[in-house]
């Protein structure tokens, strides 16, 4: 809808595709994607890193056409898009490509099939574009038919040499503590004693510009 809106010149629309965009991302990353440092769900479920599928009163760490831990990551990252530039932080995406990964360096079995494979090396090269451009370019360009066939060589590899460099996030000082939340399954924070009966001020949350 932004690029539309753009393409039309038409402000408004393209407004409106960045804020959807945004509120999108934003929800992703809270409730799909588990970093380390997520407190919406309770260890053990946060060590997988990422949820299967999110029904209405519960999160299963599987998809209707699999567990594997590579059907999960990918599920919830692809399609690889310029608008995944705002969907997939360098953190959880270097935490989720560990946690796939790690069959296909032991070569367990079932093995990881070509298609799973390069979305993974794409997904690696958020952080790693390097080892992932070699990966994929060993790679046979029929390997990228079959089950992902509209994922083609020349698209895996354009992703991975475009990727952005990772800025490591600036050192803040401690924020002050936050009223409790709801989804806070572990170990909420106390109101401050200063300010029990005061929300925390709000913040308007960046939208991307994802082109």
């Amino acid at each position: 809808m932004a690029l539309l809106g753009d393409a039309l010149r038409d402000a408004p629309l393209a407004a409106l595709g960045r804020t959807l965009l945004a509120s999108e991302a934003a929800s992703a990353q809270a409730y799909w994607q588990m970093p380390s440092g997520s407190r919406v769900y309770p260890r053990p479920f946060r060590d997988n890193v990422v949820v299967g599928v999110l029904w209405g009163t519960k999160a299963d760490y599987s998809t209707w056409f699999g567990d594997l831990p590579e059907y999960m990551t990918l599920i919830q990252a692809l399609p690889f898009t310029p608008a995944s530039t705002a969907l997939l932080p360098a953190g959880w995406a270097g935490e989720a490509y560990a946690a796939a990964a790690f069959r296909a360096e032991a070569g367990a079995e079932p093995r990881i099939t070509d298609g799973f494979r390069a979305m993974l090396h794409m997904l690696q090269a958020i952080n790693d574009p390097d080892s992932a451009w070699d990966a994929l370019l060993a790679m046979h360009t029929f390997r990228f038919h079959g089950e992902w066939s509209d994922l083609s060589k020349a698209w895996a590899l354009y992703w991975t040499a475009t990727r952005p460099p990772v800025v490591a996030p600036a050192v803040e000082a401690p924020a002050a503590a936050l009223p409790p939340s709801l989804l806070d399954l572990d170990r909420p924070p106390p109101y401050p004693p200063a300010s029990a009966s005061e929300p925390p001020p709000y913040e308007q949350p960046s939208i991307p510009d994802f082109y």
